[in-house]
């Protein structure tokens, strides 16, 4: 007879630790499993260092397993591992105690090597890269470009080495100058290494007078709008755009937001937020994950943004999204099909490169010929005899405020707009 098994009368229930066995080692990190053969018993309690574990009940089978535990640097040492079982009549044993050893798990030092691209290499604004670096001993690894931070989403194996390429990268005029590029990985215990190389970003020749605007520095503005205003005024004026339209257009961005902007969802008098928030805010946690942020820089895919929006019971507005805070149903969601084609289909996450196409395009295309709000440029000509002028620069964002962004309380902005227009279309043509 086994020395592990005790009998008693033929009432009491039988039992036996198989699994460890006395003095087996293990690491720290490692699952651990308790088997045991029993008979007449009904209920095993694992109990680790006297505290209890696991209970199983309504036992039929002879062999009880306990798994799931993970070992941890507390259990570190000698550990001592028993299981109490009972029979049907309430009769208790208690099998001798098994004691394993615990040893620390000798966690490598993590090592990051950015190969690709080199250090000291010339790009323009407008250039994509894809950032490639070999990795060992990491669990996860990182990219930062400037403000830019991607996961590199992987199952590491600690024990080997890894060359990872992480998503195309696109330089903005943000990006100008000597620009570092850092990659990080980082291993179980938390120990980190980077490679950091800088490369030099020129940022894209701009029309002279976009480029005065963002040489500006008495408009009152943060360097976010500004850069969406020099943007989104480039393409305009490309799109062959009169100058004093493009200030009408810039005067409205930059009141209303920025490239892939929420809108804001936080009023000091809720009576005033519109009803259309609420429904996100119940469901979509809307006021601490999304308001006010950029979506390239929180964790959702275009194709989720599409499918809670889709759910909304409000199928007139959602919510104000990018440098136009795009919102009713009929505009938001060709932008939102736009963010899924730049990104390649929409399963991760945009861009900040990708948002500016996608905007860029949505508003072409809207104010262009056979676009949704082509009538807006043609009755803006034909209401002013000079459109060189910044009465003209007014009247242009005084008639896209009311039938272009159509914000609430839009006669009292087109105002306030229009005269920051002047000042822009005074200021591009300085």
């Amino acid at each position: 007879m086994s020395p592990n098994i005790w009998r008693f009368t033929h009432t009491e229930p039988l039992a036996r630790i198989t699994f460890p066995s006395q003095n087996d080692s293990f690491l720290v990190g490692e699952m651990l499993t308790v088997k045991a053969s029993i008979q007449d018993v009904r209920e095993a309690t694992l109990y680790i260092n006297n505290q209890a574990i696991e209970t199983k009940a309504d036992l039929t089978e002879r062999e009880v397993v306990f798994s799931g535990y993970t070992l941890t640097n507390a259990d570190a040492g000698n550990l001592n591992i028993r299981v109490r079982a009972q029979n049907g009549q309430g009769v208790t044993v208690t099998l001798p105690s098994v004691q394993i050893r615990v040893a620390q798990n000798q966690v490598s030092e993590p090592y990051v090597w950015l190969f690709e691209p080199y250090e000291g290499d010339s790009f323009d604004a407008g250039d994509t890269i894809r950032v490639s670096a070999f990795v060992e001993s990491v669990t996860q690894a990182e990219l930062r470009i400037g403000n830019h931070r991607q996961q590199f989403d992987y199952p590491f194996d600690a024990s080997r080495g890894y060359n990872i390429t992480f998503d195309p990268y696109t330089f903005t005029a943000e990006d100008a100058g000597d620009l570092p590029i850092t990659v990080t990985g980082t291993n179980s215990d938390g120990q980190s290494a980077s490679d950091t190389i800088v490369v030099q970003v020129e940022r894209e020749t701009l029309n002279s007078m976009m480029e005065n605007l963002a040489n500006d520095t008495t408009l009152i503005v943060s360097s976010n709008r500004r850069n969406a205003m020099t943007i989104m005024g480039q393409a305009l004026l490309d799109e062959g755009y009169e100058p004093a339209f493009v200030a009408g257009m810039l005067a409205n961005i930059m009141s209303e937001g920025s490239f892939g902007l929420f809108e804001n969802s936080n009023y000091s008098n809720i009576a005033n937020r519109p009803a259309y928030f609420q429904y996100f805010i119940d469901n979509h946690n809307y006021a601490e994950r999304l308001s006010n942020r950029v979506i390239y820089d929180v964790d959702i895919t275009p194709n989720e943004l599409y499918e809670i929006t889709s759910n909304s019971p409000n199928q007139t507005n959602i919510f104000g999204l990018g440098v136009a805070q795009w919102t009713h149903v009929s505009r938001f969601f060709p932008l939102v099909r736009l963010y899924i084609e730049t990104s390649g289909g929409g399963s991760r996450r945009i861009t900040r490169a990708e948002v500016i196409e996608a905007e860029t395009r949505m508003m072409i295309w809207e104010l262009g010929i056979g676009g949704s709000h082509h009538r807006v440029y043609r009755d803006w000509q034909s209401a002013n005899s000079n459109i060189n002028s910044e009465e003209a620069a007014f009247n242009a964002a005084h008639i896209l405020c009311l039938r272009y962004l159509i914000p609430l309380q839009a006669q009292v902005k087109a105002i306030q707009r229009g005269n920051d227009a002047r000042v822009i279309f005074r200021i591009m043509t300085s």
